[in-house]
């Protein structure tokens, strides 16, 4: 693919992929204000559908299953993400947004505060990360979005894992009763969830040294 082309393309989905997580950001970051509002109020604390309060099935779907595209574009050589790391990031999310929160649904799952945390963290991340790519797209690389790309994971990622994993646990119950193979597979996939987080984080702890540590070095060198 050409350079122009190809920058072209990686520059329109970085942007649109920084529209869409802003998006799910605004609509979870919205009743989670409402809800903070009615407790300093004195209102009390109201059981939330945070599936439909937080657009879960417009806006986070449908994006979230686009990011299927990050694994061609790794698989392709549009961009240098290793697709192990990637297949583990962008499965584990498909697993929950569609298995956990589209198709079983369980009420315990919809109403806990786990969702809203996996989508905030999850939206953090990929705003701050959209928006790194976009700008590099641009040779443009402002130390501030440099330096929260490889340093807030180390806080929204663990927020992200637990989130995903509170949203699995609490739809167990509704798996057992219903559907007991699935509930076999998200046992298995709880457990997977170990190895698979320690994978994800050590690679970022590796790109934070080897990113940061560069940027260190150029500013002693100046």
């Amino acid at each position: 693919m050409p350079n122009l082309i190809k920058q072209f393309y990686l520059l329109f989905y970085n942007a649109c992929s920084l529209l869409g997580w802003i998006l799910v950001f605004s609509s979870t970051i919205r009743p989670l204000s409402t809800l903070l509002i009615q407790i300093i109020n004195g209102d009390g604390i109201r059981k939330i559908n945070w599936y439909e309060e937080c657009e879960v099935e417009r806006i986070v779907l449908p994006l979230q299953t686009a990011a299927v595209l990050e694994l061609l574009n790794a698989a392709i050589g549009l961009v240098r993400s290793p697709m192990f790391t990637a297949i583990i990031q962008v499965g584990s999310r498909l697993v929950v947004v569609w298995p956990i929160w589209y198709y079983v649904r369980a009420a315990s799952a919809i109403h806990s505060y786990f969702l809203p945390l996996t989508l905030m963290a999850w939206s953090t991340s990929e705003i701050i990360r959209y928006t790194y790519y976009g700008l590099l797209q641009l040779r443009i690389k402002p130390y501030p979005v440099y330096w929260l790309r490889y340093t807030v994971f180390m806080v929204l990622y663990p927020a992200g894992i637990l989130g995903e994993v509170g949203s699995i646990w609490h739809s167990l119950s509704k798996m057992k009763q219903e559907q007991f193979a699935l509930y076999i597979a998200f046992w298995t996939i709880l457990l997977l969830y170990v190895p698979g987080s320690v994978v994800l984080f050590n690679h970022m702890l590796v790109m934070r040294r080897k990113n940061l540590g560069k940027a260190v070095d150029k500013a002693k060198a100046t």
